[in-house]
């Protein structure tokens, strides 16, 4: 009994926030390490520490030790946030390599440093690996030969893999769009080689709410191949890991309870012409279209990885320094156009002009890429793209009267989509919601209202009225 309390005395509980599970953490090889308390990790440390002191090879039985740490923990509150990769805020982060030392990279403006850190709760996920040590002569050039995009897109490029190593509120999501044969995949797994090291760095889209959950706890950076259209359920889950808002799941064990997941997490989609058709996913993402390859400039999967794991140190080293660079220009960046993922905007601004880039020659560049995402979401969209057939087979005149009676025309005079809505009251909510995206696409969406009820007056941009 002894030899037991000794070990259980130097174990701290954690009990994580999102999941509430508990965590075990204690020092072990001369580190601190972190592990679930019903993980194979923990359950070997126990074997071998006892052995150690004891010398005895049959280990007795801890369950009921374990469970009075557990109900100690729940009583002191021991609640805590625990981390798959990166923490801290925009004046100190760390970044945890996950290697068998358990380091991490403490960031700040004023550089980098790696060290063995005591404080942070970092935990391993089933499905990470360690990231390789960054160079202190860091050469971040040596990553424009692996990403076929074109020179302003690359300029977002790196500004986005920075901006995901900065823990703000919420990240742009990635849309990598090409068409067949363009390293769509290739450039998914090179962002989370550097940003979230994996075993398995790209998955097909799941096909529950309790296997996305379980994608979005264990990992910081989420990457589905080759997307197929979201159902809004899943959209919607995916903005809320985005934004780090709660989900709410039934737990496998009942239908009853609920279990809320507050979770945060960094979303790569790639596929041909796979902009989603929901506007909050839209509005939280970035596109990023690649450049075809040809048989010039293609090499194969085992060389460019292996160049690329050789570059690997070099350019990790360059990207934490413009980190640093960017968290030294942040405060200074002023806003001229407001964004729904304001803090993202900022940090990506701060990034461009750490790189030598003015504010004023990013914006240019973000919004034009903004801009043609919005156009191509619009276009893809079932409802607008019914309205802009509807407008041409009328020549683009101008379509006006009250809602119930252009609803009716429309359903006499066209032929319609099964998607269309089935009355003059959706059809007014469709309108409403989707009158940005049509203005989008050259056609105003206007309400005006009388004492015999709403009149709606669609026309084209050109048209005089």
């Amino acid at each position: 009994m002894k030899f037991i309390k000794k070990i259980l005395k130097d174990i701290e509980i954690i009990i994580e926030e999102c999941t509430n599970e508990f965590y075990v953490r204690y020092f072990n090889k001369g580190h601190y390490e972190l592990h679930n308390m019903k993980s194979q990790e923990f359950k070997a440390y126990l074997n071998n520490i006892y052995g150690e002191l004891s010398n005895e090879d049959k280990v007795p039985n801890m369950n009921q030790q374990l469970e009075n740490l557990k109900a100690d923990a729940i009583q002191n509150n021991k609640f805590s946030n625990i981390y798959t990769r990166i923490e801290g805020d925009i004046h100190e982060i760390h970044y945890f390599l996950s290697d068998e030392k358990w380091q991490s990279l403490k960031i700040t403006e004023k550089g980098w440093d790696i060290l063995s850190d005591k404080e942070m709760y970092f935990k391993k996920s089933p499905n990470s690996t360690a990231q390789v040590c960054p160079s202190t002569n860091g050469n971040i050039d040596l990553l424009r030969e692996y990403v076929n995009l074109d020179n302003d897109s690359y300029l977002m490029f790196l500004c986005y893999l920075v901006h995901c190593l900065i823990p703000i509120k919420s990240h742009f999501a990635a849309i990598i769009s090409s068409e067949k044969g363009s390293g769509k995949t290739t450039i998914s797994k090179l962002i989370r080689k550097i940003i979230d090291p994996v075993k398995v760095t790209t998955t097909i889209c799941p096909k529950s709410e309790k296997e996305l959950a379980n994608h979005l706890i264990n990992n910081k950076i989420i990457s589905f191949d080759n997307t197929k259209p979201l159902s809004d359920e899943f959209s919607d889950m995916l903005c809320s890991a985005i934004t780090g808002s709660g989900i709410s799941l039934r737990t496998l064990y009942t239908t009853s309870d609920e279990k809320i997941f507050t979770v945060q997490s960094i979303l790569l989609l790639n596929g041909i012409d796979i902009i989603p058709s929901q506007s909050d996913l839209i509005d939280r993402a970035i596109l990023f279209e690649l450049l075809p390859l040809n048989n010039g400039n293609r090499k194969s999967d085992e060389s460019l990885w292996q160049s690329f794991e050789e570059d690997l140190p070099s350019i990790l080293g360059g990207i934490f320094d413009l980190v640093s660079l960017t968290l030294k220009e942040l405060p200074y960046v002023k806003i001229n156009k407001q964004h729904r993922m304001l803090a993202s905007y900022q940090v990506m601004i701060a990034t461009a002009i750490a790189i030598g880039k003015t504010q004023n020659e990013f914006e240019k560049i973000f919004w034009e890429s903004i801009e043609k995402l919005n156009f191509k979401y619009a276009a893809n969209n079932d409802f607008t793209s019914q309205i802009c057939d509807i407008m041409r087979e009328n020549d683009n005149k101008k379509i006006k009267g009250y809602v119930s009676e252009v609803y009716k025309k429309i359903n006499t005079e066209f032929t319609l989509y099964p998607t269309f809505p089935k009355s003059p009251q959706k059809f007014s909510q469709f309108l409403r919601k989707h009158k940005e995206s049509l203005e989008k696409l050259g056609y105003i969406v206007n309400f005006e209202i009388d004492n015999k009820g709403t009149i709606v007056c669609l026309y084209h941009k050109k048209e005089n009225v």
